[in-house]
Protein backbone atom coordinates (compact mmCIF):
# COMPACT_ATOMS: atom_id res chain seq x y z
CA UNK A 1 0.00 0.00 0.00
CA UNK A 2 0.95 3.63 -0.78
CA UNK A 3 0.04 6.33 1.90
CA UNK A 4 -1.16 9.92 1.70
CA UNK A 5 -0.86 11.69 4.95
CA UNK A 6 -4.31 14.38 4.82
CA UNK A 7 -4.65 17.57 7.05
CA UNK A 8 -8.18 17.64 8.76
CA UNK A 9 -11.11 18.87 6.75
CA UNK A 10 -10.50 16.65 4.06
CA UNK A 11 -13.45 14.37 4.58
CA UNK A 12 -15.78 17.21 3.10
CA UNK A 13 -13.94 16.52 -0.50
CA UNK A 14 -15.86 12.90 -0.59
CA UNK A 15 -19.14 12.07 -1.17
CA UNK A 16 -20.53 10.27 2.39
CA UNK A 17 -20.67 7.32 0.48
CA UNK A 18 -17.00 7.13 -0.63
CA UNK A 19 -16.13 7.48 3.11
CA UNK A 20 -18.40 4.81 3.84
CA UNK A 21 -16.78 2.22 1.41
CA UNK A 22 -13.40 3.15 2.21
CA UNK A 23 -13.34 3.46 5.76
CA UNK A 24 -14.19 -0.84 5.82
CA UNK A 25 -10.88 -2.28 5.80
CA UNK A 26 -9.82 -3.80 2.23
CA UNK A 27 -6.28 -4.29 0.54
CA UNK A 28 -7.57 -1.51 -2.42
CA UNK A 29 -8.42 1.51 -1.06
CA UNK A 30 -8.61 2.22 2.79
CA UNK A 31 -9.28 5.06 5.20
CA UNK A 32 -7.71 4.95 7.95
CA UNK A 33 -8.35 8.26 10.30
CA UNK A 34 -6.32 10.85 8.37
CA UNK A 35 -4.22 8.38 6.19
CA UNK A 36 -5.31 7.11 2.61
CA UNK A 37 -3.83 4.07 1.65
CA UNK A 38 -3.84 2.71 -1.93
CA UNK A 39 -2.55 -0.30 -3.17
CA UNK A 40 -0.72 -0.76 -6.33
CA UNK A 41 -3.40 -3.23 -7.45
CA UNK A 42 -6.60 -1.92 -8.47
CA UNK A 43 -7.56 -4.63 -10.86
CA UNK A 44 -11.10 -5.08 -10.52
CA UNK A 45 -11.27 -8.93 -10.45
CA UNK A 46 -9.09 -8.78 -7.77
CA UNK A 47 -11.41 -7.13 -5.83
CA UNK A 48 -13.90 -9.78 -5.83
CA UNK A 49 -14.77 -10.09 -1.87
CA UNK A 50 -13.85 -6.87 -1.11
CA UNK A 51 -16.14 -4.13 0.01
CA UNK A 52 -15.36 -2.31 -2.62
CA UNK A 53 -16.19 -4.91 -5.14
CA UNK A 54 -19.89 -3.85 -6.40
CA UNK A 55 -18.47 -0.87 -6.43
CA UNK A 56 -15.32 0.20 -8.08
CA UNK A 57 -15.55 2.17 -11.01
CA UNK A 58 -17.54 4.78 -8.38
CA UNK A 59 -15.09 4.54 -6.17
CA UNK A 60 -11.89 5.18 -8.47
CA UNK A 61 -13.77 7.52 -10.55
CA UNK A 62 -14.33 9.74 -7.30
CA UNK A 63 -10.85 9.19 -6.04
CA UNK A 64 -9.31 10.41 -9.45
CA UNK A 65 -12.00 13.36 -10.00
CA UNK A 66 -11.53 14.38 -6.49
CA UNK A 67 -7.58 14.46 -6.29
CA UNK A 68 -7.52 17.64 -7.07
CA UNK A 69 -9.80 19.36 -4.25
CA UNK A 70 -7.22 17.34 -1.79
CA UNK A 71 -4.30 19.57 -2.84
CA UNK A 72 -4.86 21.83 0.49
CA UNK A 73 -5.25 18.78 2.31
CA UNK A 74 -1.90 16.65 1.51
CA UNK A 75 0.39 17.05 4.72
CA UNK A 76 3.69 15.84 2.48
CA UNK A 77 4.32 15.31 -1.12
CA UNK A 78 4.19 11.81 -2.41
CA UNK A 79 4.26 9.75 -6.03
CA UNK A 80 1.95 6.78 -6.33
CA UNK A 81 1.40 4.41 -9.06
CA UNK A 82 -0.95 1.40 -9.64
CA UNK A 83 -2.37 -0.46 -12.18
CA UNK A 84 -5.79 -0.20 -13.45
CA UNK A 85 -7.89 -2.75 -15.61
CA UNK A 86 -10.97 -1.15 -16.53
CA UNK A 87 -11.09 -2.83 -20.69
CA UNK A 88 -7.22 -2.66 -21.01
CA UNK A 89 -4.17 -2.96 -19.23
CA UNK A 90 -3.56 1.00 -17.22
CA UNK A 91 -1.14 2.42 -15.18
CA UNK A 92 -1.60 5.70 -13.26
CA UNK A 93 0.94 8.40 -11.30
CA UNK A 94 0.31 10.70 -9.40
CA UNK A 95 2.53 13.45 -7.98
CA UNK A 96 2.87 16.34 -5.63
CA UNK A 97 5.70 17.99 -4.95
CA UNK A 98 6.54 21.85 -3.99
CA UNK A 99 2.80 22.13 -4.00
CA UNK A 100 1.84 21.09 -7.07
CA UNK A 101 -0.10 18.03 -8.18
CA UNK A 102 0.32 16.34 -11.25
CA UNK A 103 -0.96 13.10 -13.45
CA UNK A 104 -0.04 10.60 -15.99
CA UNK A 105 -2.41 7.68 -17.27
CA UNK A 106 -2.55 5.48 -19.99
CA UNK A 107 -2.47 2.12 -20.96
CA UNK A 108 0.41 0.74 -20.59
CA UNK A 109 1.46 -0.27 -24.00
CA UNK A 110 1.85 3.75 -24.51
CA UNK A 111 5.03 4.19 -22.19
CA UNK A 112 6.79 1.26 -24.36
CA UNK A 113 9.76 4.03 -25.44
CA UNK A 114 11.05 1.34 -28.17
CA UNK A 115 8.04 0.96 -29.83
CA UNK A 116 7.92 4.91 -30.73
CA UNK A 117 11.10 4.04 -33.19
CA UNK A 118 9.20 1.14 -34.75
CA UNK A 119 8.21 2.03 -38.48
CA UNK A 120 5.58 -0.84 -39.30
CA UNK A 121 2.60 0.17 -37.25
CA UNK A 122 1.63 -4.06 -36.84
CA UNK A 123 4.85 -4.88 -35.98
CA UNK A 124 4.35 -1.31 -33.40
CA UNK A 125 1.39 -2.93 -31.93
CA UNK A 126 2.96 -6.06 -31.48
CA UNK A 127 5.87 -4.75 -29.52
CA UNK A 128 3.78 -2.80 -27.69
CA UNK A 129 0.91 -5.54 -26.42
CA UNK A 130 4.04 -7.76 -25.76
CA UNK A 131 5.54 -5.23 -23.41
CA UNK A 132 2.15 -4.77 -21.72
CA UNK A 133 2.55 -8.26 -20.91
CA UNK A 134 5.78 -8.16 -19.86
CA UNK A 135 4.76 -5.52 -17.13
CA UNK A 136 1.41 -5.53 -15.46
CA UNK A 137 2.13 -8.20 -13.42
CA UNK A 138 5.30 -6.10 -11.72
CA UNK A 139 3.15 -2.74 -11.80
CA UNK A 140 0.39 -4.44 -9.88
CA UNK A 141 3.14 -6.18 -7.15
CA UNK A 142 4.50 -2.22 -6.56
CA UNK A 143 7.82 -3.02 -8.59
CA UNK A 144 7.01 -0.63 -11.89
CA UNK A 145 10.12 -1.06 -14.43
CA UNK A 146 12.00 2.22 -14.63
CA UNK A 147 10.92 2.98 -18.31
CA UNK A 148 7.29 2.62 -17.23
CA UNK A 149 8.44 5.08 -14.10
CA UNK A 150 10.80 7.05 -16.41
CA UNK A 151 7.91 7.60 -19.38
CA UNK A 152 5.46 7.94 -16.46
CA UNK A 153 7.04 10.93 -15.07
CA UNK A 154 8.43 12.72 -17.94
CA UNK A 155 4.75 12.77 -19.31
CA UNK A 156 3.65 14.12 -16.09
CA UNK A 157 1.33 17.36 -16.86
CA UNK A 158 0.18 19.49 -14.11
CA UNK A 159 -3.61 19.62 -12.76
Amino acid sequence: MQSILLKSGFLDVFTPEFIAKVTQENDFIYLDSNELNISYNLDESDMYGSSLEDDFFEIISELEKKFINLTPYFSDDFELVYFTYNGEYSVSMWKYQNGILSNNSDWIGEFCSSCDDMDDEDEADDARNSFVDENFQSIKDGNPSEEILGALRNGLYEL
